[in-house]
C-alpha cells in the first residue's frame, strides 16, 4: 500500500483525523491563499503502517505499566523508542517521501521534519514540547529523522 500525501494542490480534503490539526490548519490556510511555505505530511494511516511490525510489542508492554514507578515508565519509554528507531521504512515508502522532499526543496535538499500527533492539543491536555523538530534533514538522515 503506497504512502498518501496531501500535498499543495493535491486536491485532497485533509482533516484533523488524518493529519492533526496543526497540518489540517496548515493545509485551509494554503486553499485560502495564506502564504504557507511548501510542505506535505504524513497522513496517520501511512505511520501506522510504517509502526506496524512493532505495534503488537509495544501495546503488550504498555498493558503492563498501569501505576508503575517513574524509573520503570522511563525505561519502558526508552524501549518503547529504540523499538520505533530500529524501524526499516520500506524502500518504495522512503523513495516517495524522499521524492517529495526532492519536489519541493531540489534534488539536494535540506528539509525540516517535524513529528506530530493527532491528538497534540486538546481540550484536557496539551502535548506543545513532547514531540521533536529535526532541521537541515538530508537524503542520507531522511530515513532515521522521520522515525524520531
Amino acid at each position: 500500500m503506497p504512502i498518501a500525501f496531501h500535498s499543495i494542490g493535491d486536491g485532497v480534503t485533509t482533516g484533523i483525523a488524518g493529519v492533526g490539526g496543526k497540518a489540517s490548519n496548515l493545509f485551509k490556510m494554503q486553499r485560502h491563499g495564506f502564504p504557507v511555505p511548501a510542505f506535505f505530511a504524513l497522513p496517520a494511516s501511512a505511520i501506522n503502517e510504517i509502526i506496524a511490525p512493532v505495534r503488537q510489542g509495544i501495546e503488550a508492554l504498555c498493558a503492563t505499566l498501569g501505576g508503575k514507578e517513574d524509573v520503570v515508565l522511563s525505561g519502558a519509554a526508552t524501549e518503547i523508542y529504540n523499538a520505533i528507531i530500529s524501524i526499516q521504512i520500506p524502500p518504495n515508502s522512503l523513495a516517495e517521501i524522499a521524492a517529495a522532499c526532492t519536489q519541493i526543496a531540489g534534488t539536494n535538499y535540506l528539509v525540516a521534519v517535524r513529528s506530530s500527533a493527532i491528538a497534540e492539543d486538546g481540550s484536557v491536555a496539551s502535548f506543545a514540547g513532547q514531540h521533536d523538530s529535526l532541521l537541515y534533514v538530508d537524503s542520507e538522515s531522511l530515513g532515521i529523522s522521520l522515525l524520531k
